[in-house]
């Protein structure tokens, strides 16, 4: 008997840092695609672009009206060279870093439409409740050979992009603290009162606090839920999905990445491990928002 439960532990062992080891690849491996799309948040290659852009239409034109088409055409393809060697330029520039520090995943996300038009509040202060309309269930990954503190952990949402699609910007939100009390209620409010809200965990602590209480150990995997508080700006993002994320250590390194998403049916099994408390009585406690008060 002993010899087997050996075997089956040591086979279960096997498989965790099989499973461990695989997660920690696929989130190392983003491939072209990641070292693209970072690129292209540069800025060179974004207004490289649109110049780039604007030289098609202008050639467009030129065809369709017979005038100054040779012109149009030496701009265009002027423009197109340029606009091609900013842009290698900058995807070699992230991908000759073949040893990022950190590796991040999205892997869950509760986003309501509205800033106020969310079932989840957090408690502060002695008469109060800040709105949460942003949950996001994250994993990060040390690839480093020792431990890291880190200092810096910070999350924007890509703003709608503008007119030409090529421009990315970005909505600073910030991190409530983790040892907020949270609540849910059965309806969105935007009234100045809540009668009755029922306390609520995640089944998971709140990345905060993990990352205070202990450096993160060489190779090791950490997931965690984040709440956000938001500017009012966040009302006009719609159905924008993109996330960036920013972490940095206290040696100095750093990654700044735009993390893939988890499936919809991984979205949907996180949430259901959402742990409902007995109802409390919350009608003394007035909304308002917590880094935003005043935010227009």
């Amino acid at each position: 008997m002993r010899k087997k439960k050996d075997k089956k532990h040591s086979i279960q062992g096997a498989q965790a840092k099989h499973k461990q080891g695989t997660e920690n690849r696929d989130l190392k491996d983003h491939g072209l695609k990641f070292f693209v799309s970072h690129a292209f948040s540069n800025g060179w290659v974004q207004n490289s672009g649109v110049g780039f852009l604007f030289t098609f239409v202008t050639l467009i034109a030129a065809l369709m009206t017979g005038t100054q088409i040779k012109t149009a055409a030496i701009i265009f393809a002027g423009t197109g060279t340029a606009f091609l060697w900013i842009a290698a330029a900058a995807v070699w520039k992230y991908a000759e870093s073949e040893n990022p520090p950190f590796a991040v995943s999205i892997e869950s996300v509760m986003k309501s439409n509205t800033r106020d038009g969310t079932p989840f509040f957090a408690e502060h202060g002695e008469n109060f409740l800040c709105p949460v309309p942003l949950i996001i269930f994250i994993r990060i990954v040390n690839l480093q050979d020792i431990p890291s503190e880190i200092s810096e952990l910070k999350v924007q949402i890509e703003l709608m992009p503008t007119w030409w699609g090529l421009h990315k910007n970005w909505l600073d939100i910030a991190l409530l603290p983790g040892d907020m009390p949270m609540y849910a209620i059965q309806k969105a409010v935007k009234a100045p009162f809540v009668t009755m809200a029922s306390s609520v965990k995640f089944g998971e602590y709140p990345i905060e606090s993990s990352l205070k209480a202990s450096p993160l150990g060489p190779h090791k995997t950490l997931r965690g839920w984040m709440a956000f508080d938001v500017p009012a700006k966040f009302d006009s993002l719609g159905n924008s999905l993109n996330y960036r994320v920013t972490i940095r250590d206290a040696t100095g390194n750093s990654l700044i990445a735009i993390p893939p998403h988890a499936l919809e049916e991984e979205n949907l099994f996180r949430w259901k491990k959402i742990i409902f408390g007995p109802k409390t009585p919350v009608d003394n406690l007035k909304i308002m928002h917590f880094y935003y008060p005043n935010s227009n």
